[in-house]
């Protein structure tokens, strides 16, 4: 029995040796992978900044174009009141003058 407990402690050396060599490759193996995937979380964290800048610029033009539209837009309406003024203006001068030749042709009459 006393020859088995030396081999039982070589056998359970061992074993601790070879699982602490599994786990140093585990630890190494885990390394690469943070590496790896810190290296690609980067790189995605930078597209995603990269889009985002790219969208808020997209954005800023949109609002300038919407904002000179608007502008563009009230010039327009503005132009068409004034019209619509001198139109009007037109059609009481007409008026008058149909009136005064109307009444011209009265007192001919």
């Amino acid at each position: 029995m006393a020859s088995r407990r030396p081999d039982a402690q070589r056998v359970a050396e061992a074993r601790s040796e070879e699982l602490e060599r599994e786990l140093n490759e585990f630890r190494v193996q885990q390394a690469r992978l943070e590496a790896s995937l810190g290296g690609k979380i980067d790189v995605l964290k930078e597209q995603i900044w990269a889009r985002m800048e790219e969208a808020e610029q997209k954005r800023a033009d949109a609002d300038a174009k919407a904002e000179a539209l608007v502008k563009q837009f009230r010039s327009v309406k503005e132009t068409c009141v004034k019209l619509e003024e001198e139109n009007a203006d037109l059609m009481i001068g007409m008026v008058g003058d149909n009136s005064e030749m109307g009444s011209e042709d009265l007192k001919k009459a």
